[in-house]
C-alpha cells in the first residue's frame, strides 16, 4: 500500500542545548515520519529525545525503553538495549563525525492517549569509520503526546528536524 508524507513542521536551532518541536502531533494522523539533519554537536556527541505530553511538559520519567543494532564498518556488529530510561538516545555519533550525520524515524500512535508511543529509527554517521544504527524504542505510558524535545547531555548543538504525517 502506497503512503504519502504530509509536511507538518520544521524546526532548526543553532548553539542550543535543547530544542522543542511543539504541537507537531494531532488527530489527523496516526503515524509520523521524522528527519534529523545538519546535526553538529559541540561537546557531547549524543542527541537525545524526550516526548512532550498534552500539557506541554517534557516527559523525563523512567518510562522509555530501547533496543539497537550498531553496525560499524571496521568491526563486528553489536546489539544492546536498555529499560527504565528517562530518554531515547537517538543519535550517538563517533567522535569527529563532521563528515556526515543523519537520522530518520517513524513514530507510531503519539496522539492516541490509550496506546504506548513506539518509534523505529535509522541513523548514520561517518568520521574515519562509517556507522549505521537501527533502533526500536517505546514510551511505556499510554498518554497523549503532542511534541518532541531534543537535547544533549553536555555542550550545545545545531540541528534541523522535520516532521511529516503519514497518510
Amino acid at each position: 500500500m502506497a503512503t504519502k508524507l504530509q509536511f507538518i513542521q520544521s524546526t532548526s536551532a543553532s548553539g542550543v542545548s535543547s530544542m522543542n518541536m511543539s504541537n507537531c502531533f494531532g488527530s489527523s494522523y496516526d503515524n509520523y515520519f521524522l528527519t534529523i539533519t545538519e546535526y553538529v554537536p559541540s561537546g557531547g556527541l549524543n542527541l537525545n529525545l524526550r516526548l512532550i505530553d498534552s500539557g506541554g511538559s517534557v516527559i523525563s520519567a523512567s518510562e522509555y525503553e530501547r533496543a539497537f543494532l550498531d553496525m560499524l564498518s571496521n568491526s563486528s556488529f553489536s546489539e544492546s538495549g536498555s529499560t527504565a530510561q528517562n530518554l531515547f538516545n537517538v543519535l550517538n555519533f563517533n567522535s569527529g563525525h563532521d563528515e556526515g550525520t543523519g537520522a530518520n524515524a517513524t513514530i507510531y500512535n503519539p496522539f492516541n492517549s490509550s496506546a504506548f508511543t513506539y518509534c523505529t529509527a535509522e541513523t548514520s554517521d561517518y568520521s574515519s569509520v562509517g556507522r549505521g544504527r537501527k533502533l526500536v524504542m517505546v514510551h511505556k505510558s499510554a498518554e497523549q503526546i503532542t511534541g518532541l524535545n531534543f537535547f544533549t547531555s553536555s555542550g550545545t548543538f545545531d540541528c534541523t528536524a522535520k516532521i511529516f504525517g503519514i497518510a
